[in-house]
């Protein structure tokens, strides 16, 4: 699952994860430097990424797709 075509959204999380964790260590340095701010914009920024990627590959999916007949249930 975090392998393959969707490891990117691994990959901006965990630096989401590092800048974050370094509130906890340092609290005066890390409220100086906004660390919390630049974690959510990455977040925002990789999810933005991976939010557009799943919707390229929904469009050029569903242009592939075989209709299924509707049969009545009776």
């Amino acid at each position: 699952m975090l392998t393959g075509e969707g490891s990117s959204l691994l990959w901006w999380s965990l630096p989401v994860l590092a800048i974050l964790a370094l509130a906890l260590p340092f609290p005066r340095g890390a409220q100086i430097y906004g660390n919390t701010f630049f974690g959510a914009l990455l977040l925002f920024i990789g999810l933005s990424i991976e939010l557009l990627r799943c919707k390229r590959a929904g469009r050029s999916s569903a242009a592939k797709a075989i209709p299924i007949p509707q049969t009545p249930i009776s």
